[in-house]
């Protein structure tokens, strides 16, 4: 089944926030058993989507999927109980893109996953030293509330890939994995401010059989961790 979110209402008009409409995009193309869920060109901006089994999100070439910054658009932090953030760090239990103990699950394409960092980062700039961070790093903006967590989790998954994107602006770590097996990570654009701490590129925790290549990855933190 080929199922496009902009027959479910999404709109990539830059302002129109569209969880609803995605996540209902997906819902459809899993209880049908799977296939594509495509995200054409435009820029859709939208609070946490979840992924099912058997399914492939893919963004076609000038597709945005934008995180927004409204926070009430996110997953409660309790959702599952493998999910943790980093109080002590600003970020939170909340992230953009979730799979939960699920098989056959993939994004691809060559379109963006661009997250929300420049709507939080941008507090005072901290001097270490000439080797860690040295340019320095951003906390968040005085007042703010802890940023968003890990933007793409992976958790307790079989048989994974995700293909050709970009990953961009994450308020904090961009990929994420835990627990998961049979995992293709391959010509990823991974980028994100020098100055950005926590900003790493793919965290893999607890995962076998997993292959990264051909990627390019720029960060304020960790390239692969």
């Amino acid at each position: 089944m080929n199922t496009n979110i902009v027959d479910f209402g999404a709109k990539g008009d830059g302002k129109t926030c569209n969880t609803q409409a995605i996540q209902k995009a997906i819902d459809s193309c899993c209880q049908s058993g799977g296939g594509i869920v495509t995200v054409p060109a435009g820029k859709y901006i939208t609070g946490t989507i979840r992924l099912g089994d058997n399914m492939d999100l893919h963004l076609e070439k000038g597709a945005v999927l934008k995180a927004t910054e409204d926070l009430s658009e996110y997953n409660e932090l309790g959702e599952y109980p493998q999910n943790f953030g980093a109080p002590s760090e600003q970020w939170s239990y909340q992230h953009l893109i979730i799979a939960v103990k699920k098989k056959n699950v993939s994004i691809s394409g060559h379109g963006t996953i661009e997250g929300c960092g420049d709507e939080f980062y941008g507090g005072e700039l901290h001097k270490i030293s000439n080797y860690v961070w040295q340019y320095g790093y951003y906390t968040i903006a005085e007042g703010a509330p802890d940023r968003p967590g890990q933007m793409i989790c992976f958790i307790e998954c079989e048989r994974v890939s995700v293909t050709g994107i970009t990953i961009t602006n994450s308020s904090s770590w961009n990929l994420f994995l835990h627990g998961c097996e049979y995992v293709t990570l391959r010509e990823l654009g991974i980028f994100n401010d020098k100055c950005r701490a926590n900003s790493d590129g793919i965290d893999i925790d607890c995962c076998r059989y997993v292959t990264v290549s051909d990627c390019i990855i720029n960060t304020g933190d960790d390239c692969i961790a």
